[in-house]
């Protein structure tokens, strides 16, 4: 990726404008109608589901932001990531788990293989960001009554599942940025560019191979460091 050919930081500056308000905005209120309904002693389990929701979106684009802001840092040399020692194998369970009930909704199931007491040197924000979207895109597009595969060793981590098909032309274009194919297919954007860029930035190997009628699978080679 040439990150001069993007002026990465002029990037995250218009991002951070655009974010940041809003996500203030739609904190103080739901702060504000949660005081409401306190008082009023009417609080309804429903709608403080959803106000959990929102808050817990909010928090996860603003860590998108923070993510963005500390990998132009890292970019220019500024900072390296803040990396700790962090059991993987737990850390994407945990994330699956959340994904349960969600699934059940699209007619999708897990099937995964994670080693246990996987370690690996790395910032939980970052790695999240690359989980998400990975699991996002693979929900999203999966066929019905399908299911999404994932699997953990100490040398790499895969998405895998059965979806629409990526053409062989279109497979490397997929880390560009702001690239969309004719469909202008949602995975063609900024998130697997940052994915991409993550990666790079550990030392970690990103590929995707996809198989007409069968599966798209995107694979995450640690380095020995990693």
């Amino acid at each position: 990726i040439n990150i001069q050919a993007w002026n990465l930081k002029q990037f995250i500056t218009d991002v951070s404008h655009e974010f940041k308000t809003p996500l203030m905005i739609i904190n103080s209120k739901i702060d504000l109608y949660n005081k409401l309904i306190e008082k009023g002693k009417d609080s309804k389990t429903e709608l403080n589901m959803l106000l959990s929701s929102i808050k817990g979106n909010t928090k996860s684009l603003n860590n998108l932001i923070e993510t963005l802001f500390d990998l132009s840092r890292v970019s220019e040399g500024i900072q390296v990531f803040k990396k700790e020692k962090v059991n993987l194998s737990e850390f994407i369970c945990h994330n699956l788990d959340a994904y349960t009930i969600y699934l059940e909704s699209k007619w999708l199931s897990f099937k995964y293989e994670v080693d246990i007491n996987i370690y690996k040197e790395l910032d939980k924000s970052n790695f999240n960001i690359i989980l998400e979207n990975l699991l996002t895109n693979a929900i999203k597009f999966a066929d019905k009554n399908s299911e999404i595969e994932v699997w953990l060793t100490k040398d790499s981590f895969y998405i895998t599942n059965k979806w629409e098909w990526i053409s062989s032309e279109n497979l490397e274009k997929i880390w560009d940025k702001f690239y969309k194919n004719d469909d202008n297919k949602e995975w063609f954007w900024i998130w697997l560019f940052l994915v991409k860029r993550i990666s790079d930035l550990y030392g970690w190997e990103i590929d995707v191979k996809s198989k007409v009628g069968e599966t798209t699978t995107f694979t995450i080679n640690f380095n020995t460091n990693a």
